[in-house]
């Protein structure tokens, strides 16, 4: 196989940038820092699934995120993992008051099944199986305050496809446009993804998935992702508790002074002017009651919310 080119939007400290390649050895040269090894590990999480036994392959939040909250994993303190099957377990309990003292994040699914039984992804058992799973989690970490699940109702492909009423459905549309040709089975998806019942929008969405693969389908979505896009509850939640101990006022305050940027200068005039004055911690906290307030909807506001739960706790 020749691969021409590799582009990368979006991936840790690569912006967009595009390297093009020729036939026999190619040598990629930058300072420090530059983001080489970077390039090289997301190479390899596209084309070798078995690399890091999978627990860097990619998933829809390490790309969407920054879009919607203005702040990157890095900067919540987060570190993102994933791993087969259910091993989290045991990764997981390595958090706790006399190993490593920091917060924990399960994300894992409660498979319920949204597709026809006669579907090749129905999975017999599965929802049993995700209960099993779900209790067995609660028993391990139910004395354990560094460590919560949150639990994905199907899968993260889905979810973030059924996400409010399909809001992020013209994102998913651009990666159908991107990966078939016969334009029956571009309508088809499409149909299904727009204003078919969940269980077509579904049926659709795992087989994107599979045609392209998980790892490339999450990189084609990430090229088209924007501040518009809508991340799942759940998501939110995990991020929330996961970066108690990191998120601050300034934090909270860096998100606002993103999300306002995106927005009519016209509307809460007011608002922005206040957000461009304040300097003090109080007039930071201010302005975030305030976009809360104004924009109750927004992914800043929701998981201002969530953080929110650990400011009080704290």
């Amino acid at each position: 196989m020749f691969l021409n080119y590799f582009q990368i939007v979006n991936y840790k400290n690569l912006n967009s940038i595009k390297f093009s390649f020729v036939e026999g050895v190619n040598t990629i040269i930058g300072e420090n820092d530059s983001g080489k090894s970077n390039a090289m590990t997301a190479l390899r999480i596209l084309l070798d699934d078995t690399y890091y036994y999978n627990t860097k392959r990619l998933k829809e939040s390490d790309f969407s995120i920054k879009a919607a909250l203005g702040v990157s994993l890095d900067e919540l303190g987060i570190g993102l993992v994933n791993v087969g099957s259910v091993s989290f377990e045991y990764i997981a309990s390595l958090f706790s008051d006399k190993r490593i003292q920091r917060p924990c994040a399960i994300v894992t699914d409660e498979d319920k099944q949204i597709v026809q039984k006669g579907s090749t992804f129905y999975k017999s058992g599965a929802e049993k199986r995700g209960r099993s799973r779900k209790e067995k989690l609660r028993k391990l970490y139910r004395k354990n305050c560094w460590v919560k699940s949150f639990y994905a109702p199907h899968t993260l492909e889905v979810d973030f496809a059924l996400i409010n009423n399909r809001a992020n459905k013209d994102y998913i549309c651009n990666v159908i446009d991107l990966n078939y040709v016969d334009l029956d089975t571009i309508e088809k998806h499409k149909k299904n993804l727009e204003t078919g019942n969940e269980a077509s929008c579904a049926e659709s969405i795992l087989t994107l998935a599979r045609d392209m693969g998980k790892g490339w389908y999450a990189t084609a979505l990430s090229h088209y992702i924007d501040e518009k896009v809508e991340i799942p509850q759940y998501i939110l939640e995990a991020i929330a508790f996961a970066s108690r101990e990191v998120f601050s006022i300034d934090i909270g305050f860096k998100m606002i002074e993103y999300a306002i940027g995106l927005f009519n200068h016209n509307k809460n005039k007011r608002l922005k002017e206040n957000i461009e004055k304040a300097v003090t911690y109080q007039k930071k906290a201010d302005c975030i009651k305030q976009f809360m307030e104004a924009y109750k909807e927004n992914s800043v506001t929701l998981f201002l919310e969530e953080s929110d739960l650990y400011w009080r706790e704290l």
